[in-house]
Order: structure tokens, then sequence, then C-alpha cells
């Protein structure tokens, strides 16, 4: 973990306490919603994934998408800004990015 996304992680309340939990999966399919959605693929299956992972966010919900070339961040980042999530920030290394967003509902 950079410096950077650590910062960002503190800053975020991405674990609340006893309240976490961790799913994977067919989670997507079966409509549930969570505080924060994780995914670490790579950019074309995010794009595939996108409208699922969308739909898998809470109110107020937290997307990590990574995986990422930085070819392709403006063109996810803007996929999913379409579909109604607000672009919060940008971690790069080496070539590859993950991009945190976050639910505008």
């Amino acid at each position: 973990m950079s410096a950077t996304m650590g910062a960002a992680s503190r800053r975020s309340r991405w674990l609340p306490g006893d309240k976490t939990s961790c799913s994977i999966g067919d989670s997507l399919k079966r409509e549930q919603r969570f505080d924060l959605v994780v995914a670490n693929v790579l950019g074309a299956a995010l794009l595939d994934l996108a409208p699922a992972l969308v739909r898998a966010l809470d109110n107020g919900g937290t997307l990590l998408l990574s995986g990422i070339r930085e070819s392709e961040r403006a063109e996810i980042t803007r996929v999913f800004v379409r579909m109604g999530l607000r672009h919060r920030l940008d971690f790069d290394r080496d070539g590859w990015c993950a991009v945190e967003l976050a639910t505008s509902w």
C-alpha cells in the first residue's frame, strides 16, 4: 500500500467496525448492496461488470476499481461517472491505476 493509498483509506470510512462484511462472486447476482465494492480486474472486464458493480453500491457507497492500465483510466472513469458515480481519487503505480468513485445518491 502506498502512502497515498493509505492516507485515502484513513480519510474514507471504508471499514465501519463490526458491521463490515465481505462478499464475492455471485453477490452481484443477488442484488445485495454494499458500502464498499472493490473490483481488481482488467479494464475490459470492469466495463462489462459496470452495471452490476454500480447496482451493488448502497447509498453513500464507495467503489474502488483497480487493474486499470493508465491508458484506460479516462475511459473507465467516464463510463462510471455517466452511470451516476462521483470521481474521488486516482492512484498510480508503474503504469497501473486504481480509481475511487462514490455514489451520488
